[in-house]
């Protein structure tokens, strides 16, 4: 099997820069789809872990089905949809053109949903950190409404004190300090959530993201996209896991190196007003990933494999 064994920082950004020129409109086009795949997964977060959690007594009842309904949502649909476009990218690109293999869309969700194992901690560190959050949440829209209420009720006020309708005015007001209460029992409440957080689980989790983070990327998203590669002699799972492994052995610093990249351009473009993260890094981003596999199995730079079946 071909592979590339001195993959450097500037070839595998190069690489993925090159896929992301020649194949913008794909490139974008799949990043859309990928950003609102991820908004519809959000909102389900939120619905259910919203609907589930009625009191204290239920909210970690709500943290746990809705880390279930996450890791199917990307294990099943999200990684495998993902990695099958991706392929498309390098396919487009190849010069044989040749697809992506069928029949592997199993295989896909294995390698997805062990990425997602892999994060369960993670997300169940983040639950037991903030465990009222969904509680927190659903007093939100009240005191957003109320605050909004009581500004009304105060405008409305000095406009009757302003035209002499001085009843008026003081119903207003005494409707305004009704809101007033109401407010800061809510806010009492709140207050009350926010006080059972708990920032070390926070911290551990935080810290658990970052390591598994950079277990993932040095390993499943290759395993995937050898699943897909007619130029690999993958015929399994476990296989793909090994394969990922190998073409990664070599260049892992440069592939971190390459996300460290990624991760301050989403960030530069989130600054910039939001807009660029639509027309560059999301497309960027989907180009990355095929263009450092291609770069890894030697298919770009100094003695680049032919396009057989390896």
């Amino acid at each position: 099997m071909a592979e590339c064994r001195s993959c450097t920082f500037g070839m595998l950004f190069r690489s993925g820069w090159d896929l992301f020129k020649s194949n913008y409109g794909a490139c974008l086009g799949f990043g859309l789809l990928y950003l609102l795949l991820l908004i519809v997964l959000v909102a389900l977060q939120f619905i259910i872990g919203l609907t589930l959690t009625a009191d204290a007594s239920d909210a970690m009842t709500g943290h746990l089905v809705v880390i279930l309904v996450s890791i199917f949502f990307a294990g099943v649909l999200l990684g495998p949809i993902m990695c099958y476009l991706m392929f498309r990218i390098l396919s487009r690109d190849r010069g044989d053109g040749a697809p992506a293999r069928s029949g592997r869309y199993g295989m896909l969700v294995g390698i997805a949903l062990i990425g997602q194992v892999i994060m369960v901690p993670a997300m169940i560190g983040q639950a037991l950190s903030d465990p009222d959050q969904f509680l927190e949440l659903r007093n939100l829209p009240a005191y957003m409404q109320q605050t909004f209420a009581l500004e009304m009720k105060k405008q409305q006020a000095n406009v009757a004190d302003s035209n002499g309708e001085a009843k008026q005015a003081a119903a207003y007001r005494k409707e305004a300090d009704e809101l007033q209460a109401s407010i800061e029992q809510t806010t009492s409440e709140m207050e009350t959530y926010r006080a059972n957080r708990r920032p070390l689980w926070g911290g551990v989790s935080a810290l658990y993201s970052l390591i598994a983070g950079i277990l993932i990327v040095l390993w499943l998203p290759w395993a995937g996209m050898a699943i897909l590669d007619p130029r690999e002699q993958v015929s399994s799972v476990k296989e793909a896991l090994g394969r990922g492994w190998q073409l990664a052995s070599s260049a892992r610093g440069a592939i971190i190196g390459v996300y460290i990249v990624l991760m301050l351009i989403i960030f530069a473009s989130i600054c910039a007003l939001v807009v660029p993260v639509f027309f560059l890094s999301l497309p960027l981003a989907m180009a990355i990933i095929p263009g450092i596999y291609r770069c890894l199995r030697g298919e770009v730079g100094e003695g680049a494999a032919a396009p057989a079946m390896q």
